[in-house]
């Protein structure tokens, strides 16, 4: 109680309260020197992410994937989400 935290729940709703009742197992803990605004974009990269490299397809060992623009924050956790996934 009294933590910074972050959370991704569909369907979306309270986005713009400054306080909420939320359940704490859909909940991440914000560390100190991360701020409100980094988690919540960090928070809807991972699950956009996760969308990419579980849902729209199981990723697992031998698969090949393309990820365009893999510099950036989304491609970036779909390469490395993908590697944990299948390792080699």
């Amino acid at each position: 109680m009294g933590q910074r935290v972050a959370y991704w729940y569909s369907p979306p709703g309270g986005a713009y309260c400054t306080r909420r009742n939320y359940p704490v197992e859909r909940l991440v803990k914000l560390p100190d020197h991360i701020s409100e605004e980094v988690g919540a974009a960090l928070i809807c990269k991972g699950m956009t992410a996760k969308s990419c490299s579980n849902r729209a397809h199981q990723v697992k060992r031998g698969d090949t994937i393309l990820v365009h623009a893999a510099a950036g924050a989304t491609g970036l956790l779909i390469v490395q989400w993908a590697k944990h996934l299948a390792p080699p």
